[in-house]
């Protein structure tokens, strides 16, 4: 009487279980994978603009003896903005604060943490390091930095946050990734064939207290 449905219930709890740990280890890969995606780019983006500020500041792009909040200075990081759209320029006094900016949005904060930046400029610390990104009341962002003298004096620094890199989702990141996409369809299949041989260990794990069940069904049934 009580011997299909019991057992029927009980392998539905072991497939049901056997099925939610394979929906978790998906999730997790896919976590860990965007997480690991996203740092390789971060860093290999870091990497191809790490001397860009550099450059620029040994290039004299800001104009000598002004003060460093100058409208000639913004309008010279609205041109380094319309050359690559991916950057916004900041130019930081000593203690981080900004003096001036490329004016594509209003900034949130007034100054920048300049401890990554000092790490940064360092050479010794491994890629990527993120930074304070001014347009964003928490976001960090990976930067180039290079220190700068203001009127001769007061040194600074001129700070490019690289935008473009953290904003994407994981199917975005899925989609643009060869690799991506091959180790996907491999944890795919790789779960399917899990879930297949679990499903096929519940049934012989269970066939013999099914038969165990059966017997004492017939002892129950001849009245003990």
């Amino acid at each position: 009487m009580f011997k299909t449905p019991m057992f029927k219930t009980l392998n539905a709890k072991l497939l049901g279980v056997l099925v939610c740990f394979a929906v978790a280890m998906a999730f997790l890969f896919l976590s860990v994978m965007r997480h690991l995606n996203t740092t390789r780019n971060q860093e290999l983006h870091q990497q191809l603009y790490r001397t860009v500020a550099s450059q620029l500041v040994a290039e004299h792009i800001l104009p000598e003896n002004d003060s460093a909040d100058t409208p000639q200075i913004q309008r010279v990081f609205d041109r380094l903005r319309l050359i690559n759209p991916r950057i916004d320029v900041y130019l930081l006094d000593a203690s981080g604060k900004i003096l001036a900016s490329s004016g594509r949005t209003n900034t949130l904060r007034d100054t920048v943490d300049l401890r990554p930046v000092k790490l940064f400029l360092s050479e010794t610390a491994e890629l990527p390091i993120l930074g304070d990104d001014p347009t964003e009341a928490s976001r960090r962002r990976v930067f180039s930095a290079a220190q700068i003298a203001l009127n001769s004096k007061v040194h600074g620094y001129l700070y490019l946050i690289v935008r473009g890199l953290a904003s994407d989702t994981v199917a975005q990141h899925i989609k643009g990734s060869y690799a991506l996409r091959n180790s996907l369809w491999i944890v795919i299949w790789g779960l399917l064939f899990a879930l297949l041989a679990g499903a096929v260990s519940i049934k012989f794990m269970t066939q013999p207290l099914q038969q165990l069940t059966a017997v004492m069904d017939k002892f129950r049934q001849s009245g003990f």
